[in-house]
C-alpha cells in the first residue's frame, strides 16, 4: 500500500458532459450510504456499518474542518452515481505538520461502471488538501493516479507487521488437528522461549494503555524528527482514533525501560480467519 500526493493544479474533470462533479457535505451522507449498499454485496445488509464509519471517521473527526467537505461525488440528472469519501488525517511531512485527505468507500453505481467515473473521482479529490490520495489503492487505481500526475510518496511499506504467536493453528489447518498439534507444539515452545528471553533481564516491561498523556506526546515529538512523511501519532490523534471514536478493535501497547521510561508504542489488533487461525496485526 502506498500514499500518493496530488496538487490542485488541474481543475476537476467530469467523465462526460452529463456528469457533474461536486464536493459532498454532511447532508449527502445518506445518499452515499445507499449507493455503497448498491455497489458492494458486503454492504447490502450492512448500511449501519458504513453510516457508523462516516459518524466516527468524518463527522467526529477533529481535523475534518480543514477539508472543504466530506468527499467528492458525481451526479447525473440529479442522482448521485459515484462518490469517494475523504477523511482528514494529521500528517507529518518534511518537517512540518499538515493535513492529508484520504479516500475511502469509493463507490460507482453498477449501471455506470466502465465509463471513467472512478478516474473522475480521483481527479476531483486532488483539491481537498496538499496531500490527497489513498493508502489502499490497488494496481488499477494506481494506474489512474499516475495518469492524473500523482506521485507515490512514503514507499510501499504500509507500516503494518504480522508477528507470529503460534504455529499450532496454521499446522492444524494444513495437516489436521492431532498432527498439527504434534508438529506445532515444539515450534510454539521456541516462540515462548524467545519472548521470555527478551523480557527476562527486567530491563523492558510491556503494558497496555487505555489513554494517552504528555509522555506519549513527548515520545512522538522525539520520533518524528527521524521521519520524512508519516501519519502524526501524537496523543490527540491516538486518543481520538483508538479510544474516543474507534472503528476497529484497536489496542495500544507500551514498552517501558527499567526506570519506567516510555521507550516505544505499538497499535495492534487481532484478526480471526477460521477456527484454527488468527493473527495479531501490529
Amino acid at each position: 500500500m502506498s500514499a500518493v500526493r496530488g496538487m490542485p493544479a488541474v481543475p476537476p474533470m467530469a467523465a462526460d458532459a452529463g456528469v457533474q462533479p461536486l464536493v459532498l457535505q454532511p447532508p449527502d451522507i445518506a445518499e452515499c450510504v445507499a449507493l455503497a449498499a448498491r455497489s458492494f454485496e458486503e454492504f447490502e445488509r450492512g448500511e449501519a456499518m458504513v453510516r457508523a464509519w462516516f459518524d466516527a471517521r468524518v463527522l467526529a473527526n477533529p481535523w475534518q474542518p480543514r477539508l472543504p467537505g466530506i468527499g467528492v461525488g458525481l451526479r447525473c440528472e440529479g442522482e448521485l452515481v459515484a462518490f469517494r469519501a475523504m477523511f482528514a488525517q494529521p500528517w507529518w511531512l518534511e518537517g512540518a505538520s499538515t493535513v492529508a485527505a484520504f479516500a475511502a468507500h469509493t463507490a460507482v453505481d453498477p449501471r455506470r461502471r466502465g465509463q471513467g467515473l472512478g478516474t473522475a473521482l480521483i481527479d476531483a479529490s486532488r483539491a481537498f488538501a496538499r496531500i490527497s490520495g489513498s493508502t489502499s489503492a490497488g494496481v488499477v487505481t494506481q494506474k489512474s493516479y499516475a495518469r492524473l500526475g500523482f506521485a507515490a510518496i512514503g514507499g510501499r511499506d504500509s507500516g503494518f507487521h504480522r508477528v507470529r504467536a503460534s504455529y499450532v493453528g496454521s499446522l492444524q489447518r494444513r495437516f489436521g488437528g492431532t498432527l498439527g498439534r504434534v508438529l506445532g507444539a515444539p515450534l510454539d515452545l521456541l516462540l515462548v522461549r524467545r519472548e521470555r528471553s527478551a523480557l527476562a533481564t527486567g530491563r523492558l516491561r510491556l503494558e497496555e494503555l487505555t489513554h494517552c498523556d504528555d509522555e506519549v506526546e513527548r515520545l512522538w515529538l522525539r520520533c518524528r524528527a527521524t521521519q520524512r512523511s508519516c501519519l502524526e501519532r501524537g496523543s490527540r490523534y491516538l486518543d481520538w482514533r483508538l479510544f474516543e471514536q474507534p472503528t476497529a478493535p484497536l489496542r495500544l501497547a507500551a514498552l517501558r525501560g527499567a526506570a519506567g521510561t516510555l521507550r516505544a508504542l505499538a497499535v495492534w489488533t487481532t484478526e480471526r480467519y477460521d477456527e484454527h487461525v488468527s493473527s495479531a496485526v501490529l
